[in-house]
């Protein structure tokens, strides 16, 4: 096997590529060829046969109806001369034979054009014998023979019209509006000449001796149930026809012609059956049957006259569809074979050409000549193999100069390494390295970028020259992923390397940077976290290999390390300031003994946030009944020196403050640039007509309800850092909780108090009452004379802020000074006396009200165990007598009873 296709390989690999590319044209187009010209072979077959054939056999068909109306009119005025004798007719016989005869030679041109195709001429050639031997006898023969002659030719006729519908594929017609149409020019109206002349001739001899006899009756039956028949089915066929016509090119042509003939007929037919088949007295005359019927022969061939030409204009669309599709695949097969070879030329000359310079590259290389490159065009097979071819040639030439350039670049890698490893503030680490790079390198411009807050965009943080001082200055930033190559290299982890930026898709493009000839970016990678970017450019082309990428990543690896360090130390100093500033805030914001306090404890300690202009804590003044805030009012704020201070206490409306409206609940909003088109849109447009370009929006939701935001605003871009925004969060969730735990603490005070109020006022009521039962209540220890003068000290007996009584003490003594311990003393057994007698009223109250209890349900008993009901009065008038010790107790039913000048009403009072 090994052995059968090494010689035909061998031979092949012998070829120059045009001529493999000949060779393989050839196999490619010789299939196609056979499979176009089987194709086209086919399609002209279809219209030969679907197309031409049958247009000739619609042309054939023509002359040939013709003959047969001619033969068939022929027939019956034969048919009446030789049964009437009436010496009239012969000049109209002399006349349809020359009139035949006309047809025949109408019928031999068309045979001579078209006899060949349809295979038609025997045929044509018996009947016109049959006709010439007829012709001269027709009038010499009795009535029945010459009528059986003539409707031998008449079905000679119909045999070659059947046969011209064979042999022009009418029959096999594909489409079903052609289709139709050929059954009804083929079959349908021939049938129905026939059956027309067969009617008119039986008929006539009926209505002339107006006698019908049972035979003529049945053979009339049968024409008209077969003339009907064939009309219904004409009926059908066309309207098929016009329902599948795409073209809607045959309603105009047969619709009219169709609707005459079928009404002309039915007319004819209901004449035969009312006034023949079914009259009683038989009053048709000849003249008229014989008009009626000719009329309906008339409109019969008057719709073949349209239907005819129909049928060919259909057939003729069909012939121009094909065509025109047979030249539309000649076309596409030709264009696609043109096409094919001449992409295989430019194919074999792309491949041809470049391999040729390379062979003359590599002869150049093997004499000696260390410059010899090829020019590469294209990123296919062959251009790779330039590409390869160079990057040998480079390499050979480039071994000597990588090797005394390998130490310089070490030396490099371990002064950035020393100075990642001892500087902490990025700003200088970074602008030590890109100049260690630059002058290490001689680089003409190095670069670092890092990532801004949202990690969207690369930052130029650093860069070296006076381009690079000028490019800073701009804050120049790429989109992270964007088509730069700082962008990619950062989104991909991956370095990007531009070896000639003239010719590479994705560059680092900038006009201060005119003579950059190559390019590298390599990204800051720390675990799976990107930093930015470390950029060099160079004014050579090809000016990294693969050992200056490796070194200038193990650079940018260690600068990525000490940035992050940097970074670290720089994220814990700013988290150690915000965590006092909180703590300060807290310490405030805690000790704050009303809301008022608490506000300017926060914009105090916030306006500590480097570039604001104005801080504000407005509070919902008034709302909706949907629960929208309607007013707000200003509960504390801050403004930058210089700017308009505005009172605590004054309300806006959500129109008078905008900003309001981009806060709810569930919405904080910190936007560092109104101009970044990242903004919404809405957003946008209500900054602006705040006059603010910086902002951090937070709502204040206290006790689960939104109550009111704090707005820090600037009217120019801070880039808010993500320790700033945290410690606005906290203040706002700091001051929710301090207002809410004041309005708490305010509101559980008022509640003690209208408690308290409430207990003085029952306990002084319960104790008014008390005392006036009770009015001379009171104890003494020791007497005095009247005469004598006391030194006196009261203390109030107090409950529950009622006074009720006093403890005096009095001394004979009337120089005494009585000390604060004495008087600390006597209040305190004030206050305790008056715990003693309340609890001590309050046990006699519920004394007696169990004491009540009992009684009434000792009552309550009795009632109960009574018989009747005069018992039960009885026993209640004696018990309520009893406890209420009264003189007289009543009891009754029926009429009330008046006492003591109150009218009780009600049963058993």
């Amino acid at each position: 096997m090994k052995s059968l296709f090494s010689r035909p390989v061998a031979r092949l690999s012998r070829l120059k590529y045009p001529q493999k590319f000949v060779l393989i044209s050839l196999l490619f187009a010789l299939p196609l060829a056979v499979v176009m010209v089987l194709l086209v072979e086919e399609q002209s077959t279809r219209i030969d046969n679907y197309g031409w054939k049958e247009k000739f056999g619609t042309e054939y068909l023509r002359p040939l109806q013709e003959l047969m109306e001619d033969v068939q009119q022929h027939r019956r005025t034969a048919t009446n001369y030789l049964l009437a004798g009436d010496t009239a007719l012969e000049s109209e016989l002399s006349g349809l034979q020359a009139q035949i005869d006309q047809d025949f030679g109408a019928l031999e041109v068309v045979d001579q054009k078209y006899g060949a195709d349809l295979r038609s001429t025997e045929a044509f050639t018996a009947l016109r014998q049959k006709w010439q031997e007829l012709s001269p006898k027709a009038l010499s023969l009795d009535a029945e023979a010459s009528y059986n002659l003539h409707t031998q030719l008449i079905a000679d006729i119909r045999a070659l019209v059947s046969l011209v519908g064979d042999t022009s594929f009418l029959i096999l017609d594909p489409e079903l509006d052609s289709y139709y149409m050929m059954d009804t020019v083929l079959l349908k109206l021939p049938e129905a000449h026939d059956l027309l002349a067969q009617t008119l001739d039986l008929g006539e001899g009926i209505v002339t001796r107006h006698v019908l006899t049972t035979d003529e009756k049945a053979q009339l039956l049968i024409l008209s149930g077969l003339l009907k028949s064939n009309l219904d089915a004409m009926k059908t066929n066309v309207q098929v026809a016009l329902n599948n016509n795409p073209a809607q090119n045959l309603k105009p042509l047969v619709e009219a012609p169709l609707q005459e003939n079928i009404a002309v007929t039915e007319q004819f037919l209901q004449a035969i059956n009312a006034r023949i088949i079914n009259a009683q007295t038989m009053d048709m005359e000849p003249a008229e049957f014989v008009a009626s019927g000719n009329r309906a022969l008339e409109a019969s061939f008057k719709f073949y006259d349209a239907a005819s030409p129909a049928l060919e204009t259909v057939i003729q669309g069909r012939i121009d569809r094909l065509t025109t599709r047979q030249y539309s695949i000649v076309a596409f097969a030709l264009s696609g074979i043109t096409l094919a070879f001449v992409v295989g030329l430019f194919v074999m000359r792309a491949i041809s050409r470049p391999l040729s310079q390379l062979t003359q590259a590599t002869q150049r290389l093997a004499a000696g000549d260390m410059g010899a490159r090829v020019a590469v065009h294209t990123a296919d097979e062959v251009g790779q193999v330039g590409l390869a071819f160079n990057d040998m040639a480079q390499q050979l030439q480039a071994v000597r100069a990588s090797l005394e350039a390998r130490n310089a670049q070490l030396q490099a890698s371990a002064e950035v390494g020393h100075a990642a490893a001892s500087i902490l503030d990025p700003d200088q680490l970074l602008r030590e390295v890109v100049n260690l790079i630059a002058n290490r390198f001689e680089f003409h411009y190095v670069a670092v970028f890092t990532l801004d807050d949202s990690g969207e965009f690369a930052v130029r943080r650093e860069a070296t020259g006076a381009a690079g001082k000028a490019l800073k200055e701009h804050r120049y930033q790429l989109e992270v992923g964007g088509k730069s190559m700082v962008g990619s290299a950062v989104a991909q982890r991956k370095p990007r390397i531009a070896l000639d930026v003239g010719r590479e898709a994705v560059l680092f493009a900038d006009p201060l940077l005119p003579e950059t000839r190559s390019e590298i970016a390599l990204p800051l990678v720390v675990g799976e976290r990107a930093l930015g970017a470390l950029d060099v450019q160079s004014m050579h082309k090809a000016a990294f290999d693969e050992a200056s990428v490796a070194v200038l990543q193990g650079m940018a690896d260690q600068v990525a390390v000490a940035l992050s360090n940097a970074q670290s130390f720089e994220a814990v100093q700013a988290t150690l300031q915000t965590t006092t500033r909180l703590y300060e805030l807290s310490r405030a914001l805690f000790a704050a003994a009303s809301p008022r306090e608490a506000y300017a404890a926060v914009t105090r300690e916030s306006a500590v946030l480097a570039g604001l202009d104005h801080l504000s804590i407005l509070m919902i003044a008034a709302r909706n009944p949907d629960g929208e805030p309607i007013e707000y009012e200003v509960a504390a704020e801050w403004d930058a020196p210089g700017g308009t201070r505005i009172e605590s206490g004054v309300r806006y409306s959500p129109e008078q403050f905008p900003l309001a409206r981009l806060v709810d609940r569930e919405t904080m909003l910190v936007v560092r640039d109104a101009g970044d088109p990242r903004v919404p849109a809405p957003t946008r447009q209500v900054l602006e007509q705040a006059g603010v370009k910086a902002a951090i929006l937070i709502p204040l939701i206290i006790r689960g309800q939104y109550e009111g935001l704090i707005a820090a605003v600037a009217r120019q871009s801070l880039a808010f850092s993500e320790n700033d925004i945290r410690f606005m969060q906290s203040v706002a969730e700091q001051l929710s909780v301090v207002i809410g735990s004041l309005r708490s603490s305010e509101e559980t005070r008022a509640a003690l108090d209208r408690v308290a109020l409430l207990n003085q006022r029952l306990s002084g009521e319960a104790w008014r009452g008390y005392l006036a039962s009770r009015p001379d209540l009171s104890a003494e220890s020791g007497r005095m004379e009247a005469a004598q003068t006391a030194s006196q000290l009261t203390a109030p007996i107090v409950v529950r802020g009622e006074e009720l009584g006093a403890l005096d003490l009095e001394d004979v003594d009337g120089n005494r000074q009585w000390t604060d311990d004495e008087l600390s003393l006597l209040n305190a057994i004030a206050g305790e006396v008056a715990l003693a007698i309340d609890n001590a009223r309050l046990i006699e109250q519920t004394q007696r009200r169990a004491a009540r209890e009992a009684q009434l349900n000792q009552i309550a008993e009795k009632i109960r165990r009574a018989a009747n009901v005069e018992a039960i009065l009885r026993v209640a008038a004696e018990e309520l007598s009893q406890a209420l010790d009264t003189s007289h107790a009543n009891a009754r039913l029926g009429v009330p009873v008046a006492v003591a000048g109150h009218h009780t009403g009600g049963n058993g009072q």
